[in-house]
């Protein structure tokens, strides 16, 4: 699956365009909501290669800003080359980032089965269990049959 690069195109569109870009509320967002890699390397990619009118300053806070734990395995588990375990790795990240962030252990342990339900699309939570199942077999004959 290749990623889609229309994000370049609708950043260029924003940057360019007559309206002012907040630079500081957009850092102190990405800090607040702990996407500062995620910026960084957005920001940099877009001045490097596609010459937007990123301010150098900005650039530079971000370089100099500490990176969470939390913001960096987000970025690693959507940046980085994919694996068979990539989408579990990618549905526990958002579900612990953005469904869960406030609960306790337990709490977290027993909701994450009802998102998948939620994600996959399935009336009972019973089928939970039948339906991750299917899906790592059917990943386990793909790489079988790729050799």
């Amino acid at each position: 699956k290749v990623p889609s690069l229309r994000w370049i195109a609708d950043a260029l569109l924003l940057l360019r365009s007559e309206a002012e870009m907040d630079w500081e509320r957009m850092v102190d967002l990405a800090e607040h909501w702990q996407v500062v890699r995620t910026i960084q390397d957005t920001l940099h990619y877009l001045a490097q290669h596609m010459d937007a009118p990123i301010p150098g300053e900005v650039l530079s806070r971000l370089d100099k800003m500490p990176i969470s734990r939390q913001d960096l395995l987000t970025y690693q588990a959507y940046n980085l080359p994919p694996n068979r375990w990539t989408t579990l790795n990618q549905r526990l990240v958002t579900y612990t980032r953005f469904f869960a962030p406030q609960s306790g252990f337990l709490r977290r342990v027993w909701g994450f089965p009802r998102f998948l339900q939620h994600v996959w699309g399935l009336k009972t939570l019973l089928q939970v269990p039948f339906y991750g199942l299917g899906k790592g077999v059917q990943r386990a004959l793909k790489v079988l049959t790729e050799d």
